[in-house]
């Protein structure tokens, strides 16, 4: 079956992270090198996750498993946030008058409020409700186009037509919606609610996934496609100001980004089908693929926290820096095989 978990696409999800991780660290933030990660690391990830899109289940099995992996994990995190400045505001630490204003900002959950009020470890939990509307707004396009008396390549034709014309309409959906802000009862901050106002964009690169899913599971390497990939990505990244930065509503020159973007995913996706010729690497990028979200909403949280401690000790900066990406990496894995050794103990205890 086509949702069945493959080691290629966990692979590629390991590097995604990675790469996520190493975007985050202070040293490297600012630098050429995040500029070419952000051009392509949350398209992979919306990519990837296109790849598992189950169409053969009822939308409503389908919106609870949605629920459960992603809004669940969304309210638990920002729901600890809100009660720890609550327990803060007791004691002085945090005013009290605040707090209406950062519940608001979690519930509107874009990046910008996400992270008010000194949250910024936090801001990366945009994608959670963000990938939740996408994966049932293109859910519901997949179940249409079932309906319709094509077969499968023809289907798997217009969603490609589909997601090519969501990305190029993306940046004119942005436009109109800061033009009539003041219209759109729900406009604040530049953004819709959930960043609804990246459906487009974002589920361009999810429908992408899904259609050409048989596609990158038997992904080939080829050494000149790879070559000419990096030659074309090396061009267009020193001749053109313009790189994909989600959060951020940055889109540049629309085709500059898409061939960016593109191109990024396919090296991530050639470098890992790569690795799986060695046994080792292969197995701990696939840990980490499994493991990528526990990585995605703890690392900035856990890399912040351990420069801050190291940085008593040491004061060389690219030291504190590699330490913290380390920390970022580790200690959400850490926190991982807790719960879920905590979790057997509890199933186990209940079977008794």
């Amino acid at each position: 079956m086509d949702n069945l978990r493959d080691a290629h696409v966990d692979s590629a999800k390991g590097i995604g992270i990675i790469l996520v991780v190493l975007g985050h660290v202070p040293y490297f933030e600012k630098s050429e090198l995040a500029e070419v990660i952000y051009s392509f690391h949350m398209p992979l990830f919306f990519l990837l996750s296109g790849i598992y899109l189950n169409s053969n289940s009822s939308f409503f099995n389908f919106l609870s498993k949605k629920l459960d992996q992603l809004i669940k994990p969304y309210f638990m995190m920002v729901g600890a946030i809100v009660i720890f400045h609550t327990l803060q505001s007791f004691f002085g630490f945090f005013p009290v008058e605040k707090l209406p204003q950062l519940i608001v900002g979690k519930l509107y959950a874009v990046g910008e409020t996400i992270s008010w009020l000194g949250d910024d470890p936090f801001v990366q939990l945009w994608f959670l409700p963000t990938l939740f509307l996408v994966s049932l707004f293109v859910f519901l396009i997949v179940k249409f186009l079932q309906k319709l008396e094509s077969n499968i390549t023809q289907n798997q034709i217009m969603l490609l037509l589909l997601a090519v014309t969501f990305f190029f309409i993306s940046p004119f959906f942005l436009s109109f919606l800061s033009e009539n802000a003041s219209s759109i009862f729900f406009y604040r901050y530049n953004t819709l609610p959930w960043n609804f106002d990246l459906i487009f964009i974002t589920s361009a690169f999810y429908a992408l996934g899904y259609a050409l899913r048989s596609q990158i599971k038997k992904l080939e390497i080829n050494v000149v496609l790879i070559l000419l990939s990096i030659s074309v990505l090396s061009f267009l990244y020193f001749n053109f100001d313009a790189v994909l930065v989600l959060n951020d509503r940055q889109f540049g020159i629309a085709w500059v980004t898409l061939t960016e973007a593109l191109l990024g995913i396919y090296l991530t996706l050639a470098l890992s089908k790569s690795v799986g010729f060695y046994t080792k690497p292969n197995q701990i990028l696939t840990y980490f693929g499994l493991r990528s979200l526990w990585i995605y909403l703890f690392h900035l949280i856990f890399m912040t926290l351990s420069i801050k401690f190291f940085s008593h000790f040491i004061s060389n900066t690219p030291v504190l820096n590699f330490l913290g990406f380390v920390a970022g990496i580790l200690l959400p894995i850490i926190l991982c095989e807790i719960y879920f050794k905590w979790k057997a103990i509890q199933e186990c205890k209940s079977n008794l």
